[in-house]
Order: C-alpha cells, then structure tokens, then sequence
C-alpha cells in the first residue's frame, strides 16, 4: 500500500510541475510583452503585429499627455483592401473601446484620397470600436494614414 502512494506521488508531481511551470513562464510573457497598460504601448504593439510601420510621439505637459501615432497606410493595401488592414483597424478599435480607457478623449482621423477608401476604412474601424462617447472618428481627403491622438491625465478621472 506504500509502494501505490508513493508511485501516486511521483505521477502527480511528474504532471504537477510541468503544468505549474508553464503558468509561470505564461504569467512571465504576460508580464513583459502584452500586459502593459499604456494605451499608447497597447496601439503600438498592435500595429507592428499587423505589420505596418507607425510613428509615436508623446507631449508631455504637468498633468496631461498626448499622444499621437500615425500609421502610413500603403496605398496597394487599401485598394486590395488586405486582410492586415482590415484587422489593424478592428484591433485598434477594440483597445480604444477598453472599458480602463473610456476616460481618455481618443481623436482618430483616417485619410484617404478616395470616397470609397474611407468609407471602407471608417467601418472596419467602427467594427472594432462601436459608437464610444469618448471615440472621435473623422475622414480626410489626404494622403493614405491613420493618425491616432490620445489624450490623457497620469491617471485617469472616472
């Protein structure tokens, strides 16, 4: 009867500290890649993980910050309509809807030369964003981006 508990014992801990191993490098990767709680840091990671380039530029005054990210969009991508734009703009419409941001003023202005073009770009966005108060969305004849202004406090006032 020793001999069966004691074997039970070596199964359990030969499944237990595989699993309880992998938590902690999972909470790990958490910790130092995704987990970051900066909308500016959230948007920029999405963006490079979508595969496009982007600018960041932070002003910083005693209380405020703002934010702005512009993304060049490559005019073959917009008019094939490709699947990584697509998903850029639902993902960057989901971290700008987060419930932790809705106390920041997010102004998002997506430029296009074509009618067609915008429209296309407005609605992915707002599949990802819905219609938030705290979401200003506007469409200018320009060259194709998206530019992204957020501003915020040190923390936020809810």
């Amino acid at each position: 009867m020793h001999r069966w508990r004691s074997l039970l014992a070596v199964l359990i801990s030969a499944f237990l500290l595989p699993a309880l191993a992998g938590c902690a490098v999972d909470q790990l990767y958490a910790n130092r890649a995704g987990a970051s709680t900066d909308i500016q840091e959230r948007l920029s990671a999405a963006i490079s993980r979508n595969g496009f380039r982007h600018t960041l530029r932070s002003e910083r005054d005693d209380s405020h910050h703002f934010d702005t990210i512009h993304i060049s969009v490559p005019l073959d991508s917009l008019k094939r309509r490709h699947y990584s734009l697509d998903n850029l703009l639902k993902e960057v419409g989901r971290i700008c809807a987060l419930p932790e941001y809705s106390a920041y003023p997010i102004f998002i202005e997506l430029g296009a030369n074509d009618e067609e073009d915008r429209l296309f770009l407005r609605e992915a966005l707002l599949r990802g964003a819905g219609e938030k108060a705290n979401i200003r969305i506007s469409a200018a004849v320009a060259d194709n981006h998206i530019a992204i202004v957020v501003n915020h406090r040190d923390k936020p006032l809810h």
